[in-house]
């Protein structure tokens, strides 16, 4: 979800797939909604998010600098 005035506003759009935090494989070694949230919530420092955007998925994988410092 993208909060209205939040950080991450402008930087994921709706249809974004999220690939791959602080290059852990999300896709292959977390199931649900929750998990992932859990993990971003255990982590410190700089926060790395790699994205496959919406209107880039039959263009190819296209990493979004996304850095969030807790």
């Amino acid at each position: 979800r993208i909060v209205h005035g939040s950080i991450a506003q402008g930087l994921f759009s709706i249809g974004d797939q999220l690939l791959e935090i602080n290059n852990i494989n999300i896709q292959r070694e977390y199931r649900t909604l929750d998990e992932i949230v859990q993990l971003i919530d255990s982590l410190h420092g700089t926060i790395s998010f790699l994205l496959l955007p919406c209107d880039e998925i039959n263009h190819g994988i296209h990493n979004q600098a996304f850095n969030h410092n807790q």
